[in-house]
């Protein structure tokens, strides 16, 4: 049976390079262009927030896999490293994007901890939306 939900945002032009964006989920908050595109520094821009989006899509599939084997990371970090590319005259797209997930997890977890980071690359619904290349890099820690 297939799944289908919705989710809704709404960009509000503030004046300037300035906007306020809000969620069906009840958050609000201000964004800008990137400095490099005419924007403001220290805020939320559309690249950093679909690069985070892919970081936060695989931190939560990762502890739903690493659930699903019965093991609890003692820590998790996901870095996501997107690179923004010109695809033709006037179009850009993220090209690439490098996903390295951080796992601190006890030694005798280790398999189930790799199958689980391993599964959790197709079944990221933010990576499946993507056009670009994805590659994961994942880093497994041991507790001392």
């Amino acid at each position: 049976m297939a799944i289908e939900r919705t989710y809704s945002a709404k960009a509000a032009w503030e004046g300037e390079r300035w906007g306020k964006i809000s969620t069906g989920n009840n958050c609000e908050f201000r964004f800008s262009a990137p400095p490099e595109f005419n924007g403001n520094d220290g805020v939320l821009n559309p690249e950093d927030a679909l690069i985070a989006s892919e970081s936060m899509c695989m931190m939560l599939t990762i502890l739903t896999e690493c659930s699903r084997r019965g093991i609890e990371p003692l820590e998790l970090d996901v870095d996501a490293i997107g690179t923004l590319g010109r695809i033709e005259k006037g179009k850009f797209a993220i090209t690439k994007l490098i996903i390295k997930p951080r796992i601190k997890i006890k030694e005798e977890d280790l398999e189930l901890a790799k199958e689980a980071v391993e599964i959790s690359h197709p079944r990221c619904f933010i990576t499946n939306t993507l056009n670009c290349e994805v590659l994961v890099e994942p880093e497994y820690i041991f507790n001392d």
